[in-house]
């Protein structure tokens, strides 16, 4: 090979491996390409530490004469040595196998058959679309699955630790903070069908940013997102917006004559408007179909209460609540009570976002 002027090539090392030997010498290097033999592949099924190691170091790994079974034989390898997430690919009934062995099978449609894309988690037409099933569809996957996980987990904290926090003025009853009826509905109506819809329809990069930036992908195979640190994060903030759902409603209406179905309405309002506010923050792909989502359940909320004073009365419940949301919304101490929850519950997660968005900025400039 010729070096012409201002050229440079970087010397790629390849190890053959068919013995125990040439495992035990390419585990003393890293960055290799690795081609393994039949004889190699067995090793890496007993659990040879040289060659465990060796493969652990390399650049990439090449096996040939691969029956059927001994494809599936080096995915399982790989998943329970290595401990690695697998993906396999094929486009022949000899790679269905290896494809169901795997965490992730992808089978092509093509001239060997409907096989391998009969037996696959996904099916795809030509292999030139793996890139973007990967880099765009896989990101955007993990991305959803991990907010809309971690956004249950921060509700259902809410959720709980308001009522916790009732306790020590109740005596510790166990008397319901609000409607007994809207206590079951609104985790399973009014808060579980935003984030569902979020999670199915959110981006946080589009398609072409992530094509021509691959690094993106590590979110995701590096598990950055759900995470015990993520985790504990949002079920603090579940429990510190608790405590001002609470406390803020609790001081606003101390020493009034207020009623016990007017403290829940303020509760209730309260918690549908932080919730959604919480989730609207994570939000990165606004338009028009989130934001009626959003706007439909707060009016939703709204709706439930005006009708069930209406019912309540008619159906002579003691103590009805017989047009108390009217009398509540017009007057101005419940707006005010409304927004200083909202300011005092988002102001930890929106000073924290604008802060880490701010420092990632200055880092992608020096960067670049």
């Amino acid at each position: 090979m010729v070096k012409q002027k201002g050229m440079k090539f970087k010397c790629t090392v390849k190890r053959v491996i068919e013995s125990e030997v040439d495992a035990e010498v390419a585990s003393e290097s890293a960055g290799l390409n690795i081609i393994m033999s039949p004889t190699a592949i067995r090793l890496a099924q007993d659990g040879n530490p040289h060659l465990i190691e060796a493969l652990k170091k390399a650049k990439s790994v090449l096996c040939y004469r691969m029956t059927p079974s001994e494809k599936a034989t080096i995915v399982n390898t790989v998943k329970k040595k290595i401990k690695g997430n697998v993906l396999a690919i094929g486009d022949g009934a000899n790679d269905v196998p290896m494809i169901q062995a795997a965490h992730v099978g992808i089978g092509i449609a093509g001239k060997e058959g409907l096989q391998a894309a009969m037996a696959c988690d996904f099916a795809i037409a030509r292999f030139k679309f793996l890139s973007r099933l990967l880099l765009v569809h896989g990101h955007w996957c993990y991305y959803r699955l991990s907010n809309t996980f971690l956004y249950f987990l921060y509700k259902n904290a809410n959720a709980v630790f308001i009522v916790f926090y009732f306790q020590f003025f109740n005596g510790a009853s166990g008397t319901d903070i609000i409607d007994p009826l809207y206590g079951v509905a609104y985790p399973i109506i009014f808060t579980s069908v935003q984030p569902v819809i979020v999670g199915v329809l959110d981006q946080d990069d589009d398609d072409e940013t992530l094509m021509n930036n691959p690094e993106k992908y590590g979110i995701g195979r590096e598990n950055q997102l759900y995470t015990w640190k993520y985790f504990f994060r949002d079920v603090a903030d579940g429990i510190y917006q608790a405590a001002v759902i609470y406390y803020v409603t609790h001081l606003t209406l101390m020493d009034s004559n207020a009623s016990f179905w007017e403290f829940g309405f303020y509760i209730a309002i309260g918690s549908i408007l932080v919730n959604s506010a919480h989730l609207a923050l994570q939000v990165r792909y606004w338009h028009w179909p989130i934001i009626t989502l959003f706007l439909f359940f707060i009016f939703l909320t709204f709706a439930y209460f005006f009708a069930e004073c209406l019912i309540s009365g008619l159906t002579l419940v003691p103590d009805a609540p017989v047009w108390m949301p009217v009398y509540v919304v017009g007057n101005g101490k419940f707006w005010f009570c409304q927004i200083i929850m909202l300011i005092v519950a988002l102001c930890p997660r929106f000073t924290s976002q604008c802060l880490i968005s701010s420092l990632n900025a200055t880092t992608n400039r020096k960067t670049q």
